[in-house]
Order: structure tokens, then C-alpha cells, then sequence
């Protein structure tokens, strides 16, 4: 991948990702690193492999990264941290902890179609899934969140 392609997508996918991971981690901090992580991969990978969809590859490895941490660090949650809520973070709050309460298979799926804006097939792409299997748990999976909501 040339340099002008790669700086054009990090342009366009950094705060994306961001966002993806810090839903993920609710800290910045470890929200920042890993996102930075997330393109330094991205990188190397780039150099070596053709890529056909980037957005999907970055979302990939920052899924990855995120299992990664977790696997060395425990979670914390976010009410167990002591912030000032706003609003605005109420609903935040109220969101991230039904989405908690849903299966990993239908939070992945609703976080990456709903909030990011996959489509089907990239999420397919994402979660090595099939097309017809992601439009399921979607569908199911919003089901199940508006139960918790």
C-alpha cells in the first residue's frame, strides 16, 4: 500500500476506531494506545499483504487487539468508576450496559452494524461469519437490546 493511501485512510478511520475501541475499554488512555496500535498494524500488514477492504481490516485487528487486552487485564466497568454523568452519558451508560447484557456474538454484531455502520458482508469479513448468519444475529440481536432497553 503506498504512504498517501495509508495517511487518506487513517484520516478517515481514526476517529472511527477510536470511538470502536473506547467503547470497548471506556478508558482514553488505553483507548488512544490501542488505536494507535490498531494503524501501526495496519501498517505493517499493508506492506506485505494486498488488502481488499481496509476499513474491515482495521476493525479486525483493532477486535483483536481489544481480545488481546483483555486476555492480560481485567475490565473495568464503568460504574464502577467514580465520573460525573451528564445527560448524554446516561444514555451512553444505559446503552453499553444492555449491550453488555446481550451475548458476544449479538453485541459484536449490533456495535459494528449500528454504531460503526458495517454492512453485513464487511462484518461478515470482520468476524470470519457468513453474510446470511450476520443478518440473523443482527436482527435477533436488536430484538434482545430493545428487551433490555
Amino acid at each position: 500500500m503506498r504512504k498517501r493511501k495509508f495517511i487518506k485512510a487513517y484520516k478517515q478511520f481514526r476517529e472511527p476506531i477510536y470511538r470502536f475501541v473506547y467503547f470497548k475499554v471506556s478508558q482514553r488512555e488505553i483507548a488512544e494506545d490501542l488505536a494507535s496500535e490498531v494503524f501501526l498494524k495496519t501498517w505493517h500488514y499493508s506492506q506485505t499483504h494486498k488488502i481488499k477492504n481496509l476499513r474491515a481490516l482495521s476493525y479486525k485487528i483493532a477486535r483483536n487487539l481489544i481480545v488481546d487486552y483483555y486476555k492480560k487485564h481485567k475490565p473495568v466497568f464503568l460504574e464502577e468508576q467514580s465520573i460525573d454523568i451528564g445527560k448524554e452519558d446516561k444514555n451512553y451508560l444505559d446503552i453499553q450496559k444492555a449491550l453488555s447484557r446481550l451475548s458476544k456474538n449479538y453485541r459484536e454484531v449490533i456495535e459494528l452494524y449500528y454504531i460503526e455502520g458495517f454492512s453485513h458482508k464487511e462484518i461478515a469479513l470482520i468476524l470470519n461469519k457468513k453474510d446470511s448468519t450476520i443478518r440473523v444475529l443482527a436482527s435477533r440481536g436488536l430484538k434482545k437490546l430493545k428487551e433490555k432497553l
